[in-house]
């Protein structure tokens, strides 16, 4: 290594006094002033840390502090990248020469890198683990670490105590603002797994909870909720599907048949009822009307929702058939059934301004029921509510500087969801011009989890399937022709790939690290006078 005569050598003979082969050399005579000043006034053993910012051929530039910088010749110079954070030692200061030693694959202790303790004493800010951390964090995405920047972020990371370091020096560096839910909302991102159709799911489930608890001590509390539940949505976007489009027919038939059973009473019973005018029978017409039309699937989930808890308000909260119909499987697939059609987009209805009416209707409706039910119970309803809020929110704020988009999609025909991510950089550099990039994570009930990566740049199209198990991956690649000859005979070139999901893939290192490479910093502002 030679910085301005720091010499990396192999076995060649440099002519000082203790020449150790393959070891960092600084030969402080030609070396830069303020770099080489800093570096004297380490002692044997003390860390320091620079950002590389300029590589020609073999030779790199280390940026270390404000006006400090040194240039070094490496044999492997190239397994550097700039924008790379890097640290060092001092391992033996002879005066006319400094000897380093490389802490890129030692994992440093930062508590003793001389650069980051230096910034924290000068903004007066307590050297601990988080903090050391924090400035470590500025110096590699090349943010300054003058006393003012630091205290900020300090005062970040004090009003939002779970956040760490990256994840604030992340969003920052995104414009995003500092919050619980956008702090949640970006950790959801990370793995592309977590998004508005799998929160729903979580919703959905959240509320069937709810539902089979209350009904447990009174039908009717059951009842009421459904009931207030369905009335926090707005009206719903696009055409809806009836039942028979999306939950089998052998679920209809079961769910249907528990209907009846609520009206199915002993036949001896039945005028001494109408003469004492019993709510039951007055309403039992109605109620199997009501089952005839879920048998047939000729209803929608919001229709059935809002017939079904006004014909069954009637009934005792002691009321066993209406009890197990709550509880049951068909039920539930019913609910799943109403709030997909509320939350998610079928994609032949994408459109932008339907994706923007869509997620106004989605934070206005999660609102509405975290509102609602914010106690006792229901405390989960409207904490899971709230992060589906919080998701479409960040995803404005995202959007503000990224071309990202999530579009939650229903899937016509089978019971089938999944979210769409389309992103692309606004800078972009000339080799992926006009590049657009996709990732789709379905979630089926014969296929399970898949995840499908798009790449797309003019005419050429690349695709990656990532899927769960063997068996779907041998049906995805028997079925691969298909998607290859429609796409071709849209005009575009095709390449494709099937393989196991690994579960590796990160929004942070795949979206958010391509839309943030450092640029090529010059200097910290930082000073580093003793």
């Amino acid at each position: 290594m030679n910085i301005s005569g720091i010499n990396y050598t192999s076995g060649v003979d440099n002519n000082i006094g203790n020449n150790r082969p393959g070891i960092p050399v600084v030969e402080t005579g030609s070396a830069n002033d303020a770099g080489i000043t800093l570096l004297r006034q380490m002692s044997e053993g003390t860390v320091f840390s620079g950002t590389i910012t300029d590589i020609t051929q073999n030779r790199i530039t280390i940026a270390l502090s404000d006006n400090a910088s040194v240039t070094a010749t490496l044999s492997n110079a190239l397994s550097y990248n700039i924008g790379d954070f890097a640290s060092f030692s001092i391992k033996e200061n002879l005066g006319e020469q400094i000897i380093l030693q490389s802490h890129d694959n030692a994992q440093p202790n930062l508590m003793n890198d001389q650069t980051i303790t230096t910034a924290l004493k000068n903004a007066n800010v307590e050297i601990n683990p988080t903090t050391v951390e924090l400035v470590k964090n500025l110096m590699s995405h090349g943010l300054p670490i003058d006393s003012n920047t630091v205290n900020q972020y300090v005062h970040m990371l004090d009003s939002v105590p779970t956040a760490t370091p990256s994840e604030i020096v992340y969003l920052s560096r995104l414009s995003i603002p500092l919050t619980e839910g956008n702090l949640q909302a970006f950790r959801d991102f990370n793995d592309f797994n977590n998004g508005i159709s799998n929160k729903l799911d979580n919703l959905n489930n959240e509320v069937f909870n709810i539902i089979s608890s209350l009904s447990e001590n009174s039908t009717q509390e059951a009842v009421g909720f459904i009931r207030e539940f369905v009335d926090c949505f707005s009206q719903t976007m696009g055409n809806v599907e009836t039942l028979k489009d999306t939950i089998p027919e052998k679920v209809l038939n079961k769910l249907a048949a528990d209907i009846e059973q609520l009206v199915n009473m002993p036949e001896q019973n039945i005028e001494e009822n109408v003469a004492k005018d019993n709510p039951k029978l007055i309403q039992r017409e109605a109620l199997l009307n009501l089952a005839d039309k879920v048998r047939t699937g000729d209803v929608t989930a919001e229709k059935f929702l809002n017939s079904f808890t006004e014909l069954s308000a009637a009934f005792d909260d002691a009321d066993k058939p209406l009890k197990e119909l709550l509880k049951s499987d068909g039920f539930k697939k019913l609910l799943d059934n109403f709030t997909r059609q509320e939350m998610l987009l079928k994609p032949e209805e994408f459109s932008k301004d339907n994706l923007k009416r869509l997620y106004a209707k989605i934070i206005n409706d999660s609102n509405n029921i975290a509102s609602k039910f914010s106690n006792g119970i229901t405390q989960g309803l409207a904490t899971g509510s709230t992060q589906i809020a919080n998701e479409a929110v960040f995803m404005n704020e995202l959007n503000n500087f990224m071309s990202f988009i999530q579009i939650p999609l229903k899937l016509s025909g089978q019971n089938g969801h999944g979210d769409l991510y389309v992103y692309s950089n606004r800078k972009h550099n000339a080799q992926d011009k006009d590049e657009l990039k996709a990732m789709l994570h379905l979630d089926m009930d014969n296929l399970g989890p898949m995840d499908i990566f798009v790449r797309l740049q003019q005419n050429n199209v690349s695709t990656s399937f990532k899927v769960e198990s063997d068996e779907v991956l041998n049906f995805v690649e028997a079925h691969m022709d298909e998607l290859t000859k429609a796409l071709n005979k849209a005009g575009y070139n095709v390449s494709s790939e099937v393989k196991l999901s690994d579960g590796k893939y990160n929004f942070t290192e795949k979206v958010v690290n391509e839309e943030l490479k450092p640029a090529k910093i010059k200097r910290f502002s930082f000073d580093v006078r003793a």
